[in-house]
């Protein structure tokens, strides 16, 4: 069984992405997940309805790796400099310095909240489906530092650098949960999420980049 996208396919769209590409792609190379697996990437989900609100109505997932062990579900964070935050926190703080020397501090939406939405969204997307378990990762690029983070237990944060073993230890727990024509089942029925309308990819892209200018701190 092929990956619902090829190898070029993946270095292209990861590596139009500065400073992530061919070094993402080597971790997920050793991701530790076995064929059969399907990836699917950049998919809009509408929103559980507890989650939706008149200013966003879809969530975007970045990555979607299915698998015998379950769907796992990455966000992906580019991120320089240091890193605070906690479980509860609305947004996290990101401190860099700029090229005077000069701190500069972002305030980004919380990723475990951000991907406790996308689990959400599957969730329901899903619901028809049964019991599949679902494994949210926020995965965060190795030049970032993590100052201070205050986690939940079942909270997965991690370097990518540190991704094959998270990936192969949670597979591992999760073994054949899926047949391989369950995993299949799944990819059909997600792909079209990541082939959206070109209307609803404009409204999403505005709406991040409002949010962004909203993240940004003087």
């Amino acid at each position: 069984m092929q990956d619902a996208i090829n190898v070029s396919e993946l270095t292209d769209y990861l590596t139009s992405d500065p400073g992530m590409g061919g070094e993402f792609l080597a971790y997920m190379e050793l991701i530790g997940l076995p064929a059969p697996r399907r990836i699917l990437r950049n998919l809009l989900v509408a929103k559980a309805p507890a989650q939706a609100s008149d200013e966003v109505e879809d969530t975007e997932i970045d990555l979607l790796i299915i698998h015998t062990s379950g769907i796992y579900i990455l966000e992906i964070k580019d991120y320089a400099g240091w890193i605070f935050g906690s479980s509860q926190d609305k947004k996290w703080t990101q401190s860099v310095l700029n090229h005077r020397g000069e701190v500069v501090k972002y305030k980004p939406y919380n990723p475990l909240r951000q991907n406790y939405c996308h689990k959400l969204a599957l969730k329901q997307a899903l619901a028809f489906f049964g019991n599949v378990p679902l494994h949210p990762i926020v995965a965060f690029h190795d030049r970032c530092e993590f100052k201070k983070l205050q986690l939940r237990p079942a909270d997965v944060v991690v370097h990518l650098r540190d991704l094959p073993e998270t990936a192969a230890r949670i597979a591992k727990a999760h073994e054949n949960s899926l047949s391989a024509s369950e995993v299949e089942m799944l990819y059909d029925y997600l792909r079209p999420m990541a082939s959206p309308t070109p209307r609803r990819i404009k409204e999403h892209i505005k709406t991040v980049e409002d949010r962004k200018r909203e993240n940004h701190l003087e």
